[in-house]
């Protein structure tokens, strides 16, 4: 697996509907064939928005999804101050990897858990 940051095209390949806005992020891919297996990103609306994408067959490796969010995290770390999520009640991982990545739950709101994820001296 190697981690890059992510392209148009990989918004395109996993449907990701960028909303016209701008999406940094970064994207993880098969080393061997080229195929992206996940994105994470943050949409610039007002406020920030982190969101993911992965494929049915990157959960067939728990330790690339480690690697990825930390990168994720660190990656968030070096370009935003707040960053804002919802994690996807059709996938029961999604409040554990936020927390992974360094959110912390703020409320709960009309679309669900909110959470919010703030820029640290940690890094």
């Amino acid at each position: 697996m190697t981690i890059r940051p992510v392209t148009p095209m990989d918004l395109v390949n996993l449907n990701i509907d960028s909303l016209g806005k701008t999406v940094r992020g970064r994207a993880i891919a098969d080393r061997v064939t080229g195929e992206v297996l996940a994105v994470g990103g943050v949409c610039h609306t007002e406020p920030y928005h982190a969101f993911s994408v992965m494929s049915p067959e990157m959960k067939r490796y728990p330790k690339a999804i480690v690697s990825f969010t930390r990168e994720f995290e660190s990656f968030m770390q070096r370009y935003y101050e707040v960053v804002y999520a919802i994690p996807d009640p059709l996938e029961p991982n999604s409040r554990a990897i936020l927390e992974m990545a360094g959110f912390r739950h703020l409320y709960d709101g009309p679309y669900g858990p909110t959470f919010k994820w703030e820029k640290t001296d940690r890094h």
